[in-house]
């Protein structure tokens, strides 16, 4: 699932101070987001500590 990226004269670059305060918006919209992608995450590691221990 890409991520839509607005670009416009009034949208921050991507390195600005200003966008970064568009990262943690982003963040507080949806939380759930992060919470999930850190769990696949978790099982995708273990997953490969599993395989790399047989």
């Amino acid at each position: 699932m890409a991520a839509y990226v607005a670009t416009g004269p009034d949208t921050p670059s991507p390195g600005s101070p200003a966008a970064a305060g568009e990262s943690q918006n982003a963040f507080a919209q949806r939380p759930e987001v992060y919470v999930g992608a850190a769990f696949a995450g978790g099982l995708l590691v273990a997953t490969v500590l599993r395989v790399l221990g047989k």
